[in-house]
C-alpha cells in the first residue's frame, strides 16, 4: 500500500512539474510575443483557444511568432549593412546620421536611413566635382606662381590619391579659400609687373631708347 502510495505522489508530482514547466514556457511565449510587438512595432494576433491543450497553445504561438522573428532578424541585418555604409560616409563627410532611437527599426525608419545614405551618396558625387575642380585650378595657379604646398593640408589635398582626403564641408571651404589667395597673389604679381613694365617704358621714352631693343628685352622676360 505504501509502495503505490508513492508511486501515485511520485506520478503526480512530476505531472504538477511538467504542467508547471509548460505554463512557463507559455508565459515566455507570450512575453516574447509583447516583446515583438514592441520592437516591430506590429499587431500579432495570438490565434489560440485557451481550452486547448498546453503544448498546442505552446505550438501555436510558436508557429505564429515565426515570422516576426525572422522579420526583427532581418530588420536587424539590415539595419547593421546600412548603418556601416552610413557610418564610413558620416566619417568622410562629416555629416550626421539618420537618428534612431530604437533597437529595432520599422520599415519607415529603414527607409528612413536609405534616403539618408543617398543624401550621403549624392553629397559625396558633388562636393568631390568639387574637389576636383579646386584642386586643379589650385596646382595650375602654384605652377603660375612657381610655388608648391607648404602645409600638411595642402600637401595631403594636392597629392595624387583622391580617395584619403575627408571631403568634410570646412575642407572643401579651407580649399576655396586658398584658392582665392592664390588668385589674389597672382593678380598682385600680375598688377606689380604692370606697374614696372609702365615704368621701365616711361623711362624708355625719356631716354628714347630703340623700339628693337624694347622689344628684345620684353621678349626675353
Amino acid at each position: 500500500q505504501y509502495n503505490i502510495e508513492n508511486l501515485f505522489e511520485d506520478i503526480q508530482n512530476h505531472v504538477e512539474t511538467k504542467k508547471d514547466k509548460l505554463i512557463q514556457e507559455v508565459e515566455n511565449k507570450l512575453q516574447e510575443h509583447d516583446q515583438l510587438q514592441k520592437e516591430l512595432n506590429l499587431r500579432i494576433e495570438q490565434q489560440y483557444s485557451p481550452d486547448q491543450p498546453l503544448t498546442e497553445i505552446i505550438r501555436s504561438l510558436d508557429s505564429q511568432l515565426e515570422q516576426y522573428r525572422k522579420t526583427r532578424v532581418e530588420r536587424l541585418q539590415m539595419l547593421a549593412t546600412l548603418q556601416e555604409k552610413e557610418w564610413e560616409l558620416c566619417q568622410f563627410l562629416d555629416e550626421a546620421p539618420y537618428l534612431l532611437q530604437v533597437a529595432v527599426p520599422s520599415d519607415a525608419q529603414l527607409a528612413g536611413i536609405q534616403q539618408n545614405l543617398r543624401r550621403l551618396q549624392n553629397i559625396r558625387i558633388e562636393r568631390r566635382s568639387t574637389f576636383l575642380e579646386l584642386k586643379s585650378k589650385i596646382k595650375n595657379l602654384m605652377e603660375s606662381l612657381e610655388i608648391g604646398p607648404t602645409t600638411d593640408f595642402e600637401r595631403n589635398a594636392l597629392k595624387n590619391e583622391d580617395e584619403s582626403f575627408l571631403l568634410t564641408s570646412s575642407n572643401i571651404c579651407r580649399l576655396e579659400e586658398l584658392l582665392q589667395t592664390h588668385e589674389q597673389t597672382l593678380r598682385d604679381r600680375e598688377e606689380q609687373i604692370d606697374l614696372l613694365k609702365s615704368k621701365l617704358e616711361t623711362i624708355w621714352n625719356r631716354i628714347s631708347e630703340d623700339e628693337s631693343h624694347r622689344k628684345k628685352f620684353q621678349e626675353s622676360m
